[in-house]
């Protein structure tokens, strides 16, 4: 049975799309505008979006969105995922363990910005 509108959207909204943060960019005059899509722009965006890329089932189902999106609301801040993955990495590598080429060069990237971007003691990490 196809997706009614209002299942597409609460889709998207379990992947982070709604139509406040789905921002159009316009230039007028070398002037850059931004702002959030219309009712149209969002409407067309919604059911111009590939439906064909949904690969299981669940997704579409209220009950596992519900729980979706319950789960991203108890997960801690991206920025905190990224320094605990970071961190973990970044042991590895000191402790001699291969994490390889793209791993390490991003431990040493991050690494880089911590030392030119240092906390105040309290919160480093």
């Amino acid at each position: 049975m196809p997706m009614t509108f209002d299942e597409k959207v609460s889709y998207l909204a379990s992947r982070g799309k709604t139509q406040e943060n789905r921002l159009v960019v316009l230039w007028k005059n070398g002037e850059e505008t931004v702002r959030p899509m219309n009712d149209k722009e969002w409407k067309d965006f919604v059911e111009g979006y590939n439906w064909d890329n949904i690969k299981d089932a669940n997704e579409t189902n209220p009950e596992w969105i519900d729980a979706r999106n319950k789960r991203i609301q108890e997960y801690p801040r991206t920025d905190d995922q990224i320094d605990a993955i970071f961190h973990g990495f970044k042991t590895l590598k000191s402790g001699g363990i291969d994490i390889g080429a793209e791993a390490s060069k991003w431990v040493d990237d991050l690494q880089a910005i911590k030392d030119a971007n240092k906390l105040p003691n309290k919160y480093s990490s």
